[in-house]
């Protein structure tokens, strides 16, 4: 049985979206996320610490991607 994992990510755009074009009819965005991750140390004091992520979106969705996000 196959299963289907799912990761929901809130972050910041690091860079205008761009859009790859692989074949005539298929194109890939690819983006940068930032995403911020507030822990609490033993001492209770606050730290931000901040991952960054490479995102590719295929085909109309990536299309939609690149012609709407910003940074």
């Amino acid at each position: 049985m196959a299963t289907i994992n799912s990761v929901v990510l809130q972050g910041n755009l690091t860079d205008k979206p761009t859009l790859v074009t692989i074949s005539d009819s298929f194109s890939v965005c690819q983006m940068r996320l930032a995403v911020h991750e507030h822990k609490y140390t033993t001492d209770g004091e606050s730290t931000t610490v901040t991952h960054f992520f490479t995102i590719e979106v295929p085909g109309k969705q990536g299309e939609a991607c690149a012609k709407y996000l910003e940074k």
